[in-house]
């Protein structure tokens, strides 16, 4: 139980996994999960502070009993008042005392229903995925085949062909984005332009079916290789991050 639940906290860390599947692996359920969280002062969630105020506001319109509201205002301040670098640790104190409230005995909620804290978690997920997408999508990272036929000194149709030679082979992947698919440019050795050998192992490995969970697991700090991203090692320390993978893909298959 105790490896389990040290392996939910690993993925959950790693953005590997969401909330609710990280508890499923623990074997908690997401209230207990989120305590132990708490009590860890665990957080992957990095806040500006507009974002900060969305994820509050969002939480407080749960609550409607007036001692909560008058626990939430102080947990609230508590949180705004903290430096911005104790904002993490601060909002997984939070989540854990929230946790609470709905569970405390004289705090329940009348018109409380278990599908409604399970549908602010997945709101909540969804807003997560949303900040990571962002985040990739305004990096430096990613490339169109229009682009790569410009640095392979290639027309635009022999890159589009070349590209979709190695996505059915397996060598590459591609996310959407604005409609355009977007190739990951830290898989791409150059010298010429060709995908690098271990991002064909990673994608076996972790096989996931979603291209932008794969672009996730690259994008998030990886404990295993040190707390570095997977795509920011690929190219120097390839046989690290296929091992990395390997770890995860057994993870998630015995979780």
């Amino acid at each position: 139980m105790k490896n389990d639940v040290e392996t939910a906290i690993r993925l959950y860390r790693e953005s590997a996994v969401s909330i609710g599947r990280a508890a499923k692996i623990a074997g908690m359920s997401r209230e207990e999960f989120m305590k132990r969280l708490g009590e860890l002062t665990i957080s992957i969630i990095n806040y500006d502070s507009s974002e900060l105020d969305e994820e509050l506001e969002f939480l407080e319109s749960d609550m409607h009993n007036r001692a909560e509201l008058k626990r939430f205002d102080t947990m609230r301040s508590e949180i705004e008042a903290a430096p911005k670098e104790e904002w993490n640790t601060k909002h997984a104190e939070f989540l854990a005392e929230y946790a609470t409230l709905i569970d405390r005995e004289g705090l329940a909620l009348q018109e409380f229903r278990t599908w409604e804290l399970d549908d602010k978690f997945r709101e909540m997920e969804g807003r997560m995925r949303n900040r990571a997408m962002q985040r990739i999508t305004s990096s430096q990272d990613w490339i169109t085949a229009k682009q790569i036929a410009q640095l392979d000194c290639l027309d635009e149709k022999a890159a589009r062909e070349q590209l979709a030679a190695w996505q059915h082979a397996g060598l590459i992947f591609a996310i959407d984005i604005g409609g355009t698919e977007h190739f990951p440019l830290y898989g791409l050795a150059k010298d010429p332009l060709r995908p690098l050998p271990a991002l064909k192992d990673v994608l076996d490995t972790l096989a996931f079916d979603d291209p932008w969970q794969t672009a996730f697991w690259f994008d998030a700090a990886n404990s295993y290789l040190d707390g570095r991203r997977p795509q920011d090692v690929l190219t120097d320390e390839p046989d690290k991050v296929v091992a990395a993978a390997r770890e995860e893909a057994n993870w998630v298959a015995n979780g």
